[in-house]
C-alpha cells in the first residue's frame, strides 16, 4: 500500500464545494443527490433496477466532505507522533548510559523498537 499523497489530498478537499454536505433523497429526482447548501454537488444514479441502490454511494460521498479534510488531519498528527517518538529512540539509543542502566534501557529501547517497526509495516511508504 502507498501512503497517500496528504497535501494533494488536502488540496482536493480545499477545491471542492464547501459543506456541509447533505443527501436528497425525497426521491423526486431519478436518483439520489449530493447538495450543499440546496445545490446539487453530485449524482449517485441508480442502476436502472427502478429502485435507489446507490442511496449508500450518495450519503459516503457526502460524508467525505468532512470526512477526508478529518483523517487528513488525524494521519498527518499520527505521522508527528510516530516521528516524535523516533526521536526519543535514537536519542535513548544514543545517551541509553546516561539517561537509563542496564535491564530498563535495553527493555525502553526495545519497547520503542517494536512500536516503530509495527508502525512502519502499518504505513509502509509513509514519511
Amino acid at each position: 500500500m502507498t501512503a497517500p499523497d496528504l497535501d494533494a489530498v488536502q488540496a482536493r478537499a480545499d477545491a471542492a464545494t464547501a459543506g456541509p454536505w447533505t443527501v436528497d433523497d425525497d426521491r423526486q429526482t431519478a436518483y439520489p443527490v449530493v447538495r450543499a447548501n440546496g445545490r446539487a454537488v453530485a449524482g449517485c444514479p441508480t442502476s436502472g433496477l427502478g429502485k435507489w441502490p446507490r442511496l449508500s454511494n450518495a450519503v459516503f460521498v457526502a460524508h467525505a466532505r468532512t470526512d477526508v479534510p478529518a483523517l487528513v488531519a488525524e494521519l498527518r498528527a499520527a505521522r508527528g507522533a510516530r516521528g516524535q517518538l523516533n526521536d526519543l529512540y535514537e536519542d535513548l539509543e544514543a545517551h541509553d548510559a546516561e539517561v537509563l542502566t542496564g535491564a530498563t534501557a535495553f527493555e525502553v529501547l526495545t519497547h520503542l523498537s517494536r512500536i516503530l517497526h509495527a508502525w512502519d509495516t502499518a504505513t509502509e511508504g509513509a514519511p
